[in-house]
């Protein structure tokens, strides 16, 4: 989210719960996939939904992994499998980079890496998908379709919740020194009422940009800011590094893995 004006921003949007942000982030990424997967697809029309994406039945020559996978239950009784199927079969690429797709989506979820990031973080996936390159395109689909997988399961985060209560006591914290009311009380007020309690707090030109970039600072959620937010963090990364490879366990057909 973009630092503005308090009343066009933080007091109402920060207080959504993971829910709420499950919602707003599933709609961008489902948008994203049905705009990029469906020209893929060419015929098919298909709506993607999360967790779900654009699959034809029509087409009467299954993929090229689907077919693979299928020879390989024709093989004679009693012959031995092949080494290299059964590797290429069991076990993911070394080079998905799952690591990097999971450190952008938590990016996102927080907007960036420092106290003083002035805008949302934008991952390295959308550039991707705007790619004239059909394989960089190809990658960017890859990791967008993990992007919507991770989206679906942070109303499931158990770490979410804590990391939004920092954010939101931090905020807190820091209204209260200006005289404020909490940001749940303040988030109650129209947009009129909170520009008169601005006003009537002296916070107008230099020191209501003042007021934001202090308040802005102490509440943003990065690795740096402690030791309890960047334990939580690195449990975050856990907990979604391991839906990602869940994924990747259930779509071997479906992996991009990094170009060379």
């Amino acid at each position: 989210m973009t630092r503005g004006p308090i009343r066009d921003s933080w007091f109402n949007a920060r207080r959504a719960l993971a829910v709420a942000v499950t919602v707003l982030l599933l709609a961008a990424l489902v948008w994203f996939a049905a705009s990029r997967l469906a020209s893929k697809e060419g015929q098919n029309t298909e709506v993607a939904t999360a967790g779900q994406y654009p699959t034809s039945t029509d087409d009467p020559h299954p993929p090229l992994a689907q077919a693979e996978e299928n020879s390989a239950t024709d093989e004679p009784a009693g012959s031995e499998p092949d080494p290299a199927r059964t590797q290429t079969s069991s076990s993911p690429p070394d080079n998905l980079d799952l690591e990097e797709i999971v450190r952008e989506f938590i990016l996102t979820l927080w907007g960036g890496e420092t106290p003083r990031a002035e805008s949302d973080y934008v991952p390295g996936t959308y550039a991707k998908l705007e790619s004239d390159d059909p394989a960089t395109r190809r990658r960017g689909e890859f990791e967008l379709q993990i992007r919507v997988e991770l989206g679906a399961s942070v109303a499931n985060d158990p770490y979410y919740p804590q990391l939004h209560k920092i954010m939101t006591d931090a905020w807190s914290s820091c209204l209260k020194e200006y005289g404020l009311p909490s940001l749940e009380n303040l988030g109650r007020l129209s947009k009129d009422e909170q520009d008169v309690l601005l006003k009537e707090r002296g916070l107008i030109g230099e020191r209501l940009r003042e007021f934001e970039d202090k308040c802005w600072g102490q509440s943003r959620i990065y690795a740096g800011k402690d030791e309890k937010t960047a334990l939580l963090l690195e449990q975050q990364q856990q907990y979604y590094f391991a839906l990602a490879q869940q994924w990747v366990k259930a779509n071997p057909d479906k992996l991009v893995p990094l170009q060379d």
